[in-house]
């Protein structure tokens, strides 16, 4: 979309993409009502109020690694986010493409988007007390030059220092998650950082480090530890 001479990305999120079931919803709309004293019926209010709530925290960040977030609102059917426009492509993509080519990413390359997500998750954590919680290879985006912004904060949260900096719901994919996600055990920031992990072996190896053909199976090699060891001839022991 452009207002004026600016160009935005304007994400369109369908309302029927949330299945929420009538158990979890009731039991959602009871906390929500404990806290504002609020008598909300609809699932739609609720899911709409909650992601614009997402995007007021989000338009506060500010950080070269990270996209800007402008605005967001909904109508009957969809919610609607406005953010900055970039110009590339996912890393997820750019993965597939090397895989398919059969190129090797160069070590410098690999340095360089691992050292702008650190940055990018040093802001959010450190400065903001946010956690992303969806961190992978798709919801990074790149352009020729590797120069990097995180993206797609659908499912983050803000954690503060009054209350418990630990949350037990299981989000995200489950290829990119922590031990404690898929064993429904109380986590931190730090399961950013276990995606991250996984975000590399990918760009290094063209694998997940924990696929299989089902999610149980998964979670059991995410739980054991169990990947395949990466090639010490391709990469630096420091990088590996």
């Amino acid at each position: 979309m452009q207002r004026g001479e600016n160009q935005y990305a304007m994400k369109e999120i369908p309302l029927v993409h949330f299945d929420v079931s009538p158990e979890k919803f009731e039991q959602y709309l009871a906390a929500q009502n404990e806290e504002t004293g609020e008598q909300r019926k609809s699932v739609d209010d609720v899911i709409v109020e909650d992601i614009c709530k997402e995007v007021a925290i989000l338009k506060d960040l500010s950080h070269p690694n990270i996209i800007r977030y402008y605005n967001s609102f909904a109508d009957s059917c969809n919610v609607y986010i406005i953010m900055e426009l970039l110009d590339g492509y996912s890393l997820g993509d750019f993965i597939l493409s090397q895989s398919e080519k059969r190129h090797r990413v160069k070590e410098t390359t690999v340095w360089s988007i691992f050292v702008q997500l650190c940055a990018a998750l040093r802001y959010l954590h450190v400065e903001k007390r946010i956690v992303h919680r969806d961190l992978a290879p798709g919801n990074v985006l790149i352009d020729e030059e590797f120069n990097l912004k995180l993206a797609d904060f659908g499912l983050a949260k803000r954690w503060g220092t009054q209350s418990a900096s630990v949350m037990k719901s299981f989000v995200g994919t489950i290829l990119y998650s922590c031990p404690e996600i898929v064993q429904s055990q109380p986590y931190t920031e730090k399961a950013d950082i276990w995606s991250l992990g996984c975000i590399i072996y990918e760009l290094i190896t063209f694998t997940q480090p924990f696929s299989a053909g089902n999610p149980l199976t998964v979670a059991k090699k995410i739980v054991d530890g169990e990947y395949e060891p990466i090639d010490e001839s391709l990469y630096s022991p420091l990088l590996i």
